[in-house]
């Protein structure tokens, strides 16, 4: 079992994708299980949604795992965009609130914060 974290902080960009070729040949022709955390775009589309997991956080801080390939509606989305595309857009492992409550409440104004500047 190989483990990455965030490995696009110390490769060039374009290195991601010599990167992303050498993890699917270590899966390929090795059988090595490869896990890799990134928030990279571009190294996420460097791989096919089957071989994907999407960790979040579920209630009570519970960790959740989905496959990729079973989130509704995504293989779709995928005949236009590039995995790493759909990220940015946080159609896959969304980072920011998800219901109108949660963004009501992070626009809600800090009491004594300054509000203009003069």
């Amino acid at each position: 079992m190989l483990m990455f974290d965030e490995p696009e902080v110390s490769l060039h960009p374009h290195a991601l994708a010599v990167f992303g070729d050498a993890v699917k040949r270590a899966v390929a022709d090795f059988s090595r299980q490869v896990f890799i955390a990134t928030h990279s775009p571009a190294l996420m589309s460097q791989f096919d949604i089957a071989s994907c997991l999407i960790f979040g956080s579920g209630t009570e801080r519970a960790t959740t795992i989905d496959h990729l390939g079973d989130m509704e509606g995504i293989r779709d989305l995928l005949e236009s965009y590039a995995l790493g595309s759909l990220y940015m857009a946080e159609e896959v492992a969304r980072q920011s609130p998800c219901n109108d409550l949660e963004r009501s409440q992070l626009a809600q104004p800090v009491e004594g914060a300054v509000s203009e500047r003069k």
